[in-house]
């Protein structure tokens, strides 16, 4: 306590207050750590509900006060084992609905649509795990202060130095010749993307204690998060148009090599009546209840080697498989099931309410969601295919489904890995976001490129990495700035160990574009250990920074403070 006073009064010295110090002050409102060795559960109880920043990222559960206030757990050996029993729980069950419920319905979409492999996961896969994110900002505010919008800053800078190292990492196993124009382009597209950020945030940061200036500058900084958002989606929709146009090309090229392959050609790209009138051919062979016992079944659809892991899932498996629409080409009518699709739009509603929406919005969504069910019951067969139309209405909703499903599962992991290393380590909250949050995203990438790289999809596994790093760079300001709850008074602090972050992001980034370049466009394993290498120094220097024995990187430059005329040590 005396060591933060005397940094107050430091600063109050100093015309503009030290970069690594002012950001150190935005903890001393409440930081959730404990120093004593053996409290007893009351009185851990009473100083979890008294410090509010244990519950910041608290999505259903908060398990400190569950664990403490309701079970009395003890500090030392219980609460641990308690929180690696679920851990360990969320990320199987997070793997489960990525792998059987995301996973058919992506391959099956990227064979339907006439476009690219890397164009379709470009687009797709972004959207499919952050959408809850976006939807989240017209429901409520994710941060209250500038504390809050700072971690949130960290954690963005964090994740997009993680998700480009498991996707590069991950091409470099295999090897992967990557198109020139491909790669220069996508990452052009991230690094200018990535400097903008920086640039705009340090820009906000030079306006600390300028309280005459930051009104006038608010609109600018609202306007830089719309033009993140209108480059995201124009080169989105770019990227969409040129492989839609040269997939039609290559088929227009196809075609001419013979009449046969030029009429099936054509009536391929047209939906046929059968697809649009819903006159597919009816099974026989199956009931209506052998068709639901089949996509529910999860002894019989968890394809996992170790028989414990398929027993310990299988009912959860049967819960989601309930709820969440699949399309799988292995599945008889391509995964329709009538009693799921109908399910999941009446439990649909009750899925967000982790998103905070407003009760007119819910109660809007309710009516919308339970009008379609009305309508798929009275419209659709349980043995027959749906038409062209519905099959693909019955993928949306399936996607809505395990996308709020995956959300709520990172979000629990997330509070759990937040509260647990805030109360048994000394404050350190944004090293935290940087190196510990995410990991969900991250398992979900991972199982994603494994599976793409076995297929040998490499262009699509390609195009998810740069998917992941479009939506976590370009869309970070918008979420920060777009909410009803920023104000000219909330500053968005880039704090040292984040700047180290983004100094060995540029490390790697242009370290992984020269070894590509040497490499004739190739991915290698060379490149796998200098990744590796480098993240290990990454992580000792971190660690080093923690214990006191280094100086981040952001306080080894100098700044320009806005009412000062020379350069002064930061």
């Amino acid at each position: 306590m005396a060591e933060f006073e005397f940094i107050s009064e430091v600063n109050n010295t100093l015309r503009r207050s030290r970069r690594h110090t002012s950001f150190v002050n935005l903890w001393n409102g409440s930081v959730c750590y404990y120093p004593e060795d053996h409290p007893n559960s009351s009185v851990m109880c009473r100083y979890v509900i008294e410090t509010p920043s244990c519950s910041y990222y608290v999505y259903y559960i908060d398990y400190l006060k569950t664990l403490f206030c309701t079970f009395r757990l003890p500090w030392n050996s219980g609460y641990v084992f308690v929180v690696g029993f679920i851990l360990l729980f969320l990320y199987g069950l997070l793997f489960m609905i990525f792998k059987y419920f995301c996973l058919p319905s992506y391959l099956t979409l990227m064979e339907m649509l006439p476009v690219s492999p890397f164009a379709f996961s470009f687009f797709y896969f972004g959207f499919s795990i952050f959408m809850p994110d976006y939807v989240s900002l017209f429901f409520d505010c994710t941060f209250r202060n500038s504390y809050t919008a700072s971690l949130q800053f960290s954690r963005v800078i964090g994740d997009a130095l993680h998700f480009f190292l498991v996707g590069v990492m991950a091409l470099c196993i295999n090897g992967y010749h990557v198109n020139g124009v491909l790669l220069w382009s996508s990452m052009s597209f991230i690094f200018l993307g990535y400097i903008y950020l920086l640039w705009v945030v340090n820009t906000k940061y030079e306006l600390f204690g300028r309280h005459d200036l930051v009104n006038d500058y608010t609109h600018m900084h609202t306007m830089n998060a719309w033009t993140f958002v209108f480059a995201f989606f124009f080169v989105m929709g770019l990227v969409m148009l040129i492989s839609y146009y040269l997939q039609r090309q290559m088929r227009k090229q196809k075609s001419k090599s013979s009449i046969f392959s030029h009429s099936s050609t054509l009536t391929s790209e047209i939906p046929s009546d059968a697809d649009i009138s819903g006159t597919n051919v009816r099974i026989k062979h199956m009931t209506k209840t052998a068709v639901w016992w089949k996509t529910v079944n999860g002894m019989a659809n968890l394809r996992e080697k170790n028989q414990i892991v398929v027993a310990v899932l299988s009912p959860f498996y049967f819960i989601a498989a309930n709820m969440i629409p699949v399309i799988d080409m292995d599945r008889p009518m391509r995964g329709w099931c009538k009693p799921v699709a109908i399910v999941s739009l009446l439990v649909l509603p009750f899925m967000s309410l982790g998103l905070s929406p407003k009760p007119h919005t819910l109660y809007t969504l309710l009516a919308c969601s339970w009008f379609f069910a009305f309508v798929t019951c009275i419209s659709t067969e349980s043995l027959r295919e749906p038409s062209f139309i519905w099959i693909r209405i019955y993928h949306i909703i399936g996607m809505v489904a395990y996308s709020v499903s995956i959300h709520t599962v990172i979000g629990e992991i997330d509070n759990l890995i937040w509260q647990f290393l805030c109360m048994r380590f000394s404050p350190m909250p944004d090293m935290i976001a940087l190196v510990f949050i995410s990991t969900g995203e991250i398992l979900c990438m991972s199982v994603l490129l494994n599976n793409l790289i076995r297929r040998k999809m490499l262009d699509a596994a390609y195009g998810a990495v740069m998917s992941t790093l479009a939506h976590t760079i370009y869309m970070a300001l918008p979420q920060l700035v777009l909410q009803e709850c920023y104000t000219s008074s909330i500053y968005i602090m880039c704090s040292s160990k984040t700047a180290t972050c983004t100094v060995f992001f540029m490390l790697i980034f242009f370290g992984t574009l020269m070894h590509i370049s040497m490499s004739g466009n190739e991915f290698r394993m060379s490149l796998f250990f200098y990744l590796l290498t480098l993240y290990i120094a990454y992580l000792l220097f971190q660690l080093m920074t923690y214990y006191h024995q280094i100086h981040p990187f952001g306080v080894q430059h100098t700044i320009r403070p806005p009412s000062d005329s020379k350069n002064v040590w930061a």
